[in-house]
């Protein structure tokens, strides 16, 4: 079967009309490919968020998300429904991103989401300073351990919670608590190493 994911596309036509998700999964697990290519549509958006988040690249992004339901269609017979399918498939998804970000060093940063910050003035040298902080601030964020990375871009630019971060990245809250707070602390760190600057003083 030939996966076919519509990012940022239009919506699949001539699909069969299937009510509950229920349905599409046994029908999907038992091999027919247009029940399949109906989830493929409900989840390639958020999958394809979450590679991104992960990998900081949108065609690495898109070759995970690819991958994800490559691994997804080939596994489906498995699923046992103990979780939501949503939570089984962004596991799927975060684990793609991080063998990805394994395999290549180093990391681009050009299509990291922009942190969200309050907006420059039209001073052209306040403008030029909010571009320098956030050049900077999405570098030393794509220096931090993948964990720390992940669990701070979907916490504080994506709005996630802790529950869900944990049924995505398959660890406890307590485990996400701790990224977060390390994540801080080693980003602090990271943009004071790049700006040569003193962390007393942040």
């Amino acid at each position: 079967m030939v996966i076919r994911i519509r990012l940022l596309f239009d919506e699949v036509k001539h699909l069969p009309l299937i009510e509950t998700e229920t349905e599409l999964i046994k029908r999907a697990s038992e091999g027919n490919p247009e029940a399949f290519e109906v989830l493929v549509q409900r989840y390639q958006k958020y999958v394809y968020n979450l590679a991104l988040s992960v990998i900081g690249n949108r065609d690495e992004a898109f070759d995970a998300a690819q991958e994800t339901f490559i691994r997804a269609w080939r596994s489906l017979k498995d699923f046992r429904g103990d979780a939501r399918f949503s939570t089984w498939i962004y596991r799927i998804a975060y684990r793609v991103s991080l063998t990805a970000v394994a395999r290549k060093r180093p990391l681009p940063i050009d299509d990291l989401p922009e942190p969200i910050c309050e907006d420059a003035s039209a001073n052209p040298e306040e403008a030029a300073e909010n571009d320098y902080r956030q050049a900077l601030l999405r570098r030393a964020i794509m220096n931090l351990a993948p964990a720390y990375r992940t669990a701070l871009i979907l916490y504080h630019l994506e709005d996630l919670s802790y529950e869900e971060i944990a049924s995505i990245t398959g660890v406890p809250i307590g485990t996400v608590r701790t990224h977060l707070h390390r994540g801080r602390n080693y980003l602090k760190r990271e943009i004071v190493r790049l700006s040569g600057g003193d962390e007393n003083e942040m």
